[in-house]
């Protein structure tokens, strides 16, 4: 029996967020489930349906060798997940877009950190674009989203999603 993920649906107050397939098989490749693994992270990469101002999450980076990382920390230093996205918007003539940040944390439910809850604030605060980032933080039995607007720079809760409701029996689809 092997166990696949399914796509995570979550609506928010105006919008639809779709979290791909391999978006969640990535991030679950990474979950701290020993006393000796690190955070890990990367960036998220979407493209927004203007028909019914939906966000489908389709990629993601992983950890790249200059990234900073630690058991309670991960710092995204590696230049590569900057250029990932650059080819892939260059590729798609500019369909993609960055849309947040994901990353691990050595706990079964994640809550934010002072220094995560700072850090979006502040990617918010330093954006062009008047848009909303999506932040995802994985732990041990569950993956939480936040959204954080660039107008108002306020920090809301979207959803809690089990790991265990989020995989299924592939004999089951």
């Amino acid at each position: 029996m092997r166990y696949v993920s399914k796509s995570a649906i979550i609506k928010s107050k105006d919008r639809k967020i779709k979290i791909c397939d391999n978006i969640l098989m990535l991030i679950s490749h990474h979950i701290q489930n020993s006393k000796d693994s690190y955070e890990a992270g990367g960036v998220l990469i979407g493209r927004e349906n203007l028909c019914d101002n939906s966000l489908i999450i389709e990629f993601a980076t992983e950890p790249m060798d200059n990234d900073k990382r630690s058991r309670n920390r991960f710092y995204r230093n590696d230049r590569g997940h900057i250029d990932f996205y650059k080819n892939l918007y260059n590729k798609n003539h500019g369909i993609y877009k960055y849309v947040g940040e994901w990353h691990t944390h050595p706990e079964n439910i994640p809550i934010p950190s002072s220094i995560d809850l700072n850090n979006w604030k502040r990617l918010a605060k330093n954006s062009k674009y008047d848009t909303k980032f999506i932040h995802i933080i994985a732990g041990c039995k569950a993956i939480k989203l936040w959204e954080v607007s660039y107008v108002d720079k306020k920090v809301v809760e979207l959803a809690t999603l089990f790991w265990k409701d989020v995989y299924c029996d592939n004999n089951n689809i």
